[in-house]
């Protein structure tokens, strides 16, 4: 079996479809940190025509303590700012004839020139806080 060449072992052996077939899989190559190992209920895990699969496995992970990092507040940059300096560039000029490998760093660093001067930068503190969540989404969420 194409499991015991590569070292894994398959742990699902019960049908995890309503037709009753094993449709879902699980695989690990070190099956003793793998404990606890069922198949849920119809419609327990969400609606659908498979059944969740679920188990615990036995690591200690420690969360490391993220570094604060900078990144751009768009709700703040100044796109009026951008706008006319990228109207004013000549863009023939700057990347036509140009290889693509030559082109997309001229290009890339034209942008990231102008959202250093336009766009404000703010510190994300939170670990667990992706830099696209801004106030306008924390409003939703809540």
């Amino acid at each position: 079996m194409i499991t015991d060449e590569f070292g894994h072992s398959q742990l699902i052996d019960l049908p995890t479809h309503k037709g009753g077939n094993i449709l879902d899989l699980a695989f690990t190559n070190i099956s003793d940190l793998i404990t606890d190992v069922r198949v849920l209920g119809h419609n327990e895990a969400c609606k659908s025509d498979h059944f969740g699969i679920d188990f615990k496995v036995g690591l200690d992970v420690s969360f490391r303590k993220m570094e604060k990092r900078e990144i751009f507040n768009f709700s703040k940059a100044n796109w009026r700012g951008i706008n006319f300096e990228l109207k004013k560039l000549n863009w023939n000029s700057l990347i036509e004839s140009k290889d693509p490998h030559v082109s997309w760093p001229l290009f890339k660093n034209t942008l990231h020139t102008l959202c250093n001067k336009y766009i404000p930068k703010k510190v994300i503190r939170h670990q667990f806080e992706p830099p696209w969540f801004d106030s306008d989404c924390d409003r939703v969420r809540r």
